[in-house]
Order: C-alpha cells, then structure tokens, then sequence
C-alpha cells in the first residue's frame, strides 16, 4: 500500500518506551496510576503458543520488575532492574519463535504499575510475579506485537 510505513522490529526497549510513555492508567483516573506509581514490573507473552498446563497457557518471552517509578525508558541490552525467568529457562528477553505454520501469534508486552517498591527477589516467572504483585496494582498498559515465521 502507498504511502504506508513499514512495520519495525518490536524490540522490548520499543514496547518499553511505548508503555511508559503512554503511561499506564486505572479506571478511576488516568493521571493517579501515572502520579503514585512506585515502581513497575513488565512483561512479554505470547497467550497464541500451543502450550498448556494446569493454571498457565502461552508462552512468557520476559518478566523484568522492580523498575523504580521514575523510569522513562529501558535502553536495549540494559542489564538493570530485577530480572525474571521466562519460559526459555532463563533471565532475559527472548525473542518471538511461535511454531513453523502456526501462524501469526500476538505478543503482549505489558507494564504494570506498582504503588509500592517491592524489592522482589530475582528468578520469578511471569505467573509467580503477578501473584505477588496483584495487591499493588494500580494501573496497567500494554502494546500488542505480532509476528509470524516464514
């Protein structure tokens, strides 16, 4: 199609600076999140992946928390804040691979505001962060990525 731009990598540094410069927001009030937010926690995952087990589905690409409030970025390959353990068995992002013919798969990166510093421990998946995380949410945001292999 003329005139239109092509589609960039969605590397987790973009999809970081897309959520917090957004801001994440509640349902009361979009600036109180953005306003009283402590800290933050973000993560990637596929929900399209062909896995499941009891109590989880999809796929984790990242888990990263204790980002302190005031971030406004994350630069690529940056080593800081608390780094979980996704489903690659390791810390870090790990790109997208869904299966070959498996069509295209939705990536979900999402940032979640905190009203409190959590000082988490290292090593948490995505499913184990979220449930000690839950009592300090106040407000999310999410930006969708999707990629198909050959």
């Amino acid at each position: 199609m003329a005139g239109r731009e092509q589609p960039r990598p969605l590397t987790h540094a973009r999809a970081y600076a897309f959520a917090t410069r957004t801001r994440p927001y509640s349902s009361a009030s979009r600036n109180t999140a953005s306003q009283s937010m402590s800290s933050s926690s973000t993560v990637c995952h596929d929900p399209d992946a062909p896995l499941v087990t009891p109590g989880r589905y999809g796929y984790v690409h990242w888990v990263l928390y204790n980002i302190p409030g005031s971030a406004t970025g994350l630069a690529e390959g940056s080593g800081d804040h608390t780094q979980g353990v996704s489903d690659f068995g390791k810390p870090g992002y790990g790109g997208p691979m869904p299966p070959e013919g498996h069509g295209v798969h939705n990536y979900f990166f999402w940032l979640l505001a905190l009203d409190a510093e959590l000082d988490l421990e290292p090593g948490l998946g995505m499913w184990d962060l979220l449930e000690r995380i839950e009592p300090n949410v106040i407000g999310m945001n999410r930006l969708v990525g999707t990629y198909q292999r050959g």
